[in-house]
Formats: structure tokens, C-alpha cells, sequence
């Protein structure tokens, strides 16, 4: 999947919320997630354009591999991603092959389609 992301920070949700709905997008939803990011310790996949995420989606695990595909002010990224069995185990083995988590956040998202459109509220 190709995903070409902008974001911006330091909205008003309730107002871009409502704004949504008067446009006519659809909320799809709320979940809970925890994001973990890792590299090899030189940092090389970073230097190459790209990003290997462990993502808790709910109840669901999913890695993905992002790749850049443009250098541009928005994010263009090709992204391949896997539902994976177990988020701990996942991580485990990303670490036993020598990659560096080098960070892990948790957030709540919310999703809104407008057409061919995903907006993400988080």
C-alpha cells in the first residue's frame, strides 16, 4: 500500500471533528494502540528511507516495513504490513536479530474515510 501522510500538529479535535461530519466523512472508529520502532544499532535502515514498526492495533499485532519512495514535505512511503501472532514474541525476535527498539509509544486513534481518503485523528 502507498501511503502519503502530512501531519499536523496542535488542532482543535472537537472543530476538526465537526468539520469532518459537515464534509461528510465517515468515523470508522477508536482504538488503542502501541507503536514500537526499531533499526540496527548504525542506524542504516533509517539512512535508507526506512522505518520497521511493531504495532498493537487493539488486540491485533502487525509489523510493517516502511520504504521511501519521494523526498518531499509529506511523508511518501510504500508500506508492507503483516498481521503477526503475538506482539511480544514479534519483538523478541526483532531484537534477537540485532535490531535497537529505539522507541515505543501508545496513543488512541481515531479513524475518518472521505472517499478514497483515511484521516486519523490521534
Amino acid at each position: 500500500m502507498r501511503e502519503i501522510e502530512a501531519k499536523v500538529l496542535e488542532i482543535n479535535r472537537k472543530e476538526i471533528e465537526k468539520k469532518l461530519k459537515n464534509v461528510g466523512a465517515k468515523k470508522h472508529g477508536t482504538i488503542k494502540m502501541k507503536a514500537a520502532y526499531f533499526d540496527f544499532p548504525a542506524g542504516s535502515l533509517k539512512k535508507q528511507g526506512k522505518v520497521v514498526r511493531l504495532r498493537l492495533e487493539g488486540k491485533d499485532a502487525v509489523f510493517c516495513l516502511k520504504c521511501r519512495k519521494a523526498k518531499s514535505k509529506l511523508k511518501n512511503m510504500e508500506e508492507l504490513e503483516t498481521k503477526v501472532e503475538n506482539f511480544n514474541e514479534t519483538k523478541k525476535m526483532l531484537l534477537g536479530l540485532g535490531l535497537l527498539q529505539e522507541r515505543e509509544f501508545s496513543k488512541t486513534r481515531t479513524s475518518y474515510k472521505l472517499g478514497k481518503a483515511s484521516i486519523e485523528l490521534d
